[in-house]
């Protein structure tokens, strides 16, 4: 009788998880259809770039419509107000003749001024790979290609994301760690 009654709540535990599970996954697909669905994206994040022997931090701003995205730096002083507007003409740089090489993170091309751009694009489209709880946080791992790994880590409450991680897939070393300051999606 008692190895019943264990077995039974082991099931019980087993289905239940299951649904958490499941639940993560559902919530994170209704934020990817606003997100889809959004005119613009506004995100504001503290960057930390690592260049195998050396890192840099970047406070950059984001919008990002659908004609492509504008990323400003807000820090380091030294190059504060220069933005990059990528899109699907190009990048193009501009500040009064200021040329910013931050070099690249990827053999695809991932910079620091291009990471979060590539963070929203990972979102609406990169392939779930797997959902966690991480205490107050719910993770999702996203594969876009064969170059990099994307993890997020949201808000379990507002569903929002607050920290990612860019991973490069060759190497196997996080390139690029972002703590988001701010987050919104404009219908």
């Amino acid at each position: 009788m008692r190895r019943m009654t264990v077995a039974a709540l082991m099931i019980i535990l087993l289905l239940f998880g299951g649904c958490a599970r499941g639940g993560d996954k559902g919530k994170f697909e209704t934020f990817r259809a606003e997100l889809a669905a959004a005119s613009e994206v506004r995100m504001t994040a503290e960057i930390e770039a690592d260049f195998g022997g050396s890192a840099r931090a970047y406070t950059l701003a984001m919008t990002a419509t659908a004609e492509g995205s504008v990323v400003e730096v807000l820090m380091p002083e030294l190059i504060k107000g220069v933005k990059a507007r990528i899109g699907n003409d190009g990048n193009r740089l501009e500040y009064d003749g200021v040329i910013l090489d931050t070099g690249e993170l990827t053999g695809d091309g991932l910079t620091p001024i291009s990471a979060l751009p590539r963070l929203t694009d990972t979102l609406g489209r990169g392939h779930v790979d797997g959902v966690w709880r991480e205490g107050e946080h719910i993770a999702v791992k996203l594969i876009p290609d064969d170059v990099i790994i994307l993890t997020v880590w949201f808000n379990a409450q507002t569903f929002l994301p607050e920290r990612a991680e860019l991973m490069d897939q060759a190497e196997g070393r996080t390139v690029v760690r972002c703590e988001i300051t701010a987050f919104e999606l404009i219908s």
